[in-house]
């Protein structure tokens, strides 16, 4: 069972779908259960999805999260999803809950995930609990954030899968705490998707500039920058093609069009799968 929630960028999704992929491949049931807007061309190798009441953060700082329907989330709906949550883990029985990011983010799902790692570690058969963390985390505002993290580690997990290369940014390089988790702290090396195919000559993308910020709904001052440069680039005589995030705002969207029109040489269009 894979617990897998992003708020603004789909990067979260992406690596753990290529995770579940690899599961999958190897032997493993995995049902993957999922709590943010749906992501076209996300492929789980026939994976079970289980699809949350969706939620997404509203800004960088996440501090106000809206349904699908863009209302502010309440207690009620809350208590909903805990709900879905601890049913599917009744439904699933699994013999390992992997939570991605958690605890070392993710904070404002405490409200589902406390309950169900409770319930985890109340089961006859108790399953393997572990994280899946990406090595670089977003340092958090309090330093009693960070003590919050080590807390949850030592009482709930059984390890912590790092997905990075301790020789190129070792964990504690913004994790202080790491020492005292090393008997849980398992490296895996970056997560690859090789699932694609280099394109033909001639297709979309060959001998192009391809500017990209995810696929999420951020990133567009950085596509407006890139876009102002092109002129002054040495590259200013390739056609440019902006990936503009699936959640990006059609608002913005008709913006990098028309910047795109304005400067010439410049293809917009939406986040690919390829």
């Amino acid at each position: 069972m894979f617990y897998v929630q992003h708020l603004l960028g789909i990067g979260h999704q992406r690596r753990g779908a290529t995770l579940t992929r690899a599961m999958q491949d190897a032997g493993l049931q995995v049902t993957y259960i999922t709590g943010g807007h749906s992501i076209p061309n996300l492929d789980l190798a026939g994976a079970d999805l289980v699809q949350l009441p969706p939620v997404r953060a509203v800004d960088l700082y996440f501090k106000k999260l809206v349904d699908e329907f863009d209302q502010p989330i309440d207690d009620a709906w809350r208590d909903r999803r805990r709900d879905v949550l601890l049913t599917s883990l009744g439904m699933v029985q699994p013999h390992v809950v992997l939570l991605e990011l958690y605890p070392f983010g993710r904070r404002q799902m405490g409200f589902e995930l406390l309950p169900l790692l409770d319930a985890v570690l109340a089961a006859p058969k108790r399953p393997v609990i572990a994280c899946s963390v990406r090595d670089i985390l977003v340092a958090p505002p309090k330093p009693d954030r960070l003590m919050e993290m080590l807390e949850r580690v030592e009482t709930y997990f059984d390890h912590v899968l790092v997905h990075g290369d301790p020789e190129l940014i070792p964990f504690e390089a913004t994790f202080p705490h790491t020492a005292q988790i090393t008997d849980k702290l398992h490296y895996t090396g970056y997560v690859v998707d090789r699932s694609g195919a280099r394109g033909e000559s001639g297709g979309p993308g060959w001998d192009e500039v391809l500017v990209s910020a995810g696929g999420g709904a951020m990133g567009d001052q950085l596509l407006r920058t890139a876009m102002a440069a092109k002129p002054d680039s040495a590259l200013a005589e390739k056609i440019w093609r902006v990936l503009v995030g699936v959640k990006a705002p059609d608002k913005e969207f008709r913006v990098l069009e028309k910047i795109a029109s304005d400067t010439g040489g410049i293809i917009v269009e939406r986040a690919r799968g390829d």
